[in-house]
């Protein structure tokens, strides 16, 4: 089975988790950073990265780079009622009127929140341009890496934390279907709701909302103790949200 690079790189450093993926499941390896600065350019940051993977460079991988909220391009769209097959094909026609995208494979990607073949879409797509996404493959190129897949950073907390709750009871379940959720990284809050379905077959997010955070200093560190206070804030906001638009959910 082949090894799991999973690199995601901001001005102040890079990071890098390697992972094992095994029958028996995906092993986690290393997790490890490279600091940067503002002035680490696109080779500096390829060899940094190519040092530092080079020893787990042993058979077969697979790279995944971690786009951030900065690079990408966000857009809300209300789409026609239609089949959720038919989704995806809506999502990039109504993108390429209002976005500038990459002409590429994989430079869109979208959140649905609400819609079926009776009641309207509403979505959020997340793009890249031509520019950020060959800086992107110039970096991982210069270490001697392949991009095989591009995940928005936000949007990767949804399914990691779908991932680990996939085991919980269905009692559990069924006494929240609504749930909201909050992960931290550097400078950043990302906050998402998913509502189960009655029938417990599907569960959808109906929110997804990022935070910006007071950062500490020049490392782009958030400052915790100014942090939590923003946090609770906004899941105030957000919870007085979601019992307003699903009162008979409990949360």
């Amino acid at each position: 089975m082949p090894r799991i690079f999973a690199i995601s790189w901001n001005p102040h450093q890079a990071r890098i988790v390697v992972l094992n993926s095994r029958t028996t499941g995906t092993v986690l390896e290393s997790v490890f950073e490279i600091p940067l600065t503002e002035k680490s350019d696109a080779a500096e940051i390829g060899e940094q990265l190519a040092a530092a993977v080079a020893p787990y460079r042993k058979g077969r991988f697979q790279t995944v780079v971690g786009v951030g909220r900065e690079q990408l391009q966000w857009q809300a769209f209300s789409l026609p009622a239609a089949p959720d097959h038919e989704v995806p094909d809506l999502v990039h026609l109504q993108a390429a009127r209002g976005m500038s995208l990459a002409d590429e494979k994989g430079s869109l990607d979208f959140l649905s929140f609400s819609g079926d073949e009776r009641t309207p879409h509403e979505v959020l797509a997340m793009g890249i341009d031509a520019e950020r996404l060959a800086a992107i493959h110039q970096i991982v190129t210069t270490a001697g890496l392949k991009v095989d897949w591009l995940i928005p950073l936000e949007t990767g907390w949804v399914a990691l934390v779908r991932r680990a709750l996939a085991k919980q009871s269905g009692d559990s379940l069924a006494a929240h279907p609504l749930r909201l959720f909050t992960a931290r990284q550097a400078g950043r809050a990302t906050l998402w709701a998913t509502l189960r379905s009655e029938d417990g077959l599907d569960e959808r997010v109906v929110l997804f909302c990022t935070l910006r955070l007071p950062v500490r200093d020049d490392s782009g560190r958030d400052d915790r103790a100014a942090s939590l206070p923003a946090i609770v804030h906004q899941w105030k906001r957000t919870m007085l949200a979601l019992r307003t638009s699903y009162p008979h959910a409990p949360l």
